[in-house]
């Protein structure tokens, strides 16, 4: 975790050797995946193909071989790590690709982890230039996030949606994290229910 917490402060260089090592002193498959899972998104942050490669592929491996489960070490965290590190190093077509056939799983996952999965597929769109798609990715993830209180989803649809000048999906989330800021200022949202 100590990678982990370099790769967020901006020291992604630092982050990648700590984690390189991590991968190599895990005693069990679960630690050994979430090391790969967070050396392959370091990598992919700062644009290192073939270290993301192998990162992501030795993590697709393991997961395949291992029933055990974690918070990064899942199907789920793997898709979205390999999604965004292959935009990262230049191979936003392959992402679409993977984006349009669709998620085996999707109706399983958590409510949560859907929206997630919408801004993901709305940078992975964008990226490859599929704007009207992005578009209704983005859309779905700013109302489902607003939906669903999850105002740092809502922050990173806009994150995109600006980039890539969508400007009034870029709008819509300004205006669902206004609303969401509005109903924790009340008494009653602060309030258990019921008194």
């Amino acid at each position: 975790m100590h990678g982990n917490e370099l790769r967020k402060a901006d020291h992604t260089r630092a982050a990648v050797a700590r984690l390189k090592l991590a991968t190599q002193v895990s005693a069990d498959p679960e630690g050994r995946g979430t090391a790969l899972a967070l050396l392959a998104r370091a990598a992919g942050e700062l644009g290192i193909a073939d270290l993301f490669d192998r990162a992501i592929e030795k993590y697709r491996c393991l997961l395949d071989s291992h029933g055990e489960r974690g918070m990064l070490f899942n199907p789920f965290s793997f898709r979205e790590i390999h999604l965004r590190g292959l935009v990262n190093t230049g191979r936003a077509a392959t992402a679409a690709r993977i984006i349009n056939t669709g998620h085996a799983n999707a109706s399983a996952i958590a409510p949560q982890w859907q929206v997630i999965e919408r801004v993901t597929a709305g940078q992975v769109l964008l990226a490859a230039g599929e704007g009207q798609a992005a578009q209704e990715a983005l859309r779905t993830a700013v109302l489902e996030g607003e939906s669903l209180r999850l105002p740092h989803q809502v922050q990173r649809a806009v994150r995109v949606a600006h980039h890539g000048g969508l400007d009034t999906i870029a709008a819509d989330g300004h205006a669902a994290l206004q609303r969401l800021r509005d109903r924790l200022e009340q008494p009653e949202a602060l309030s258990p229910a019921g008194s």
